[in-house]
């Protein structure tokens, strides 16, 4: 499953993406505490074409969040799958 990612999100807690989360190419920003990337593809540009619009990734969390094992807390991990950020 492909999701464009074409509004500003809400605060979210947990992202799992396990398909493909692709950014829009227009101004936009993501707020979560964990974004987790699981065999899937998170895409804000290419190295092909280059993102020209503003993309925000505001990760939360404080010295008392939850932590992902292997992860630890407010994070964006990769496991198996492709962050692409041009």
């Amino acid at each position: 499953q492909a999701v464009l990612m074409d509004v500003n999100t809400p605060r979210l807690f947990l992202v799992l993406v396990q398909g493909e989360l692709i950014f829009d190419r227009k101004d936009v920003s993501f707020d979560a505490f964990y974004i987790f990337v699981h065999g899937g593809r998170f895409e804000v540009g290419t190295e092909a074409e280059p993102f020209q619009n503003n993309a925000v990734i505001n990760l939360r969390g404080h010295m008392k969040s939850l932590e992902l094992p292997v992860f630890a807390a407010k994070v964006l991990g990769v496991h198996h799958g492709t962050l692409d950020m041009h």
